[in-house]
């Protein structure tokens, strides 16, 4: 019962430690931190050439799709399928 038990616990840990996926509207974007309309704050953990290459659609009121850590760590960005 008890490895049963620890089990269980250590999946759920596991699962509630994999990258999330987030969808909003961009508010602010200064360095490499991004805010979102709808509350969310993270920090972009892109290469520079990434973020360079970004510049062009990645500002605030484009619609973006972010893949978050749970320390609130973006590591993809991209403009959101659905955006129009």
């Amino acid at each position: 019962m008890v490895l049963t038990t620890w089990l269980a616990l250590l999946s759920a840990q596991s699962y509630a430690a994999l990258p999330r996926q987030v969808t909003g509207v961009v508010d602010v974007l200064q360095g490499r931190t991004i805010s979102l309309r709808s509350g969310g704050r993270y920090y972009l953990v892109l290469s520079d050439t990434e973020l360079r290459s970004a510049q062009s659609w990645l500002q605030p009121g484009t619609t973006v799709t972010i893949w978050v850590s749970p320390r609130g760590q973006a590591g993809s960005v991209s403009a959101a399928e659905n955006a129009s």
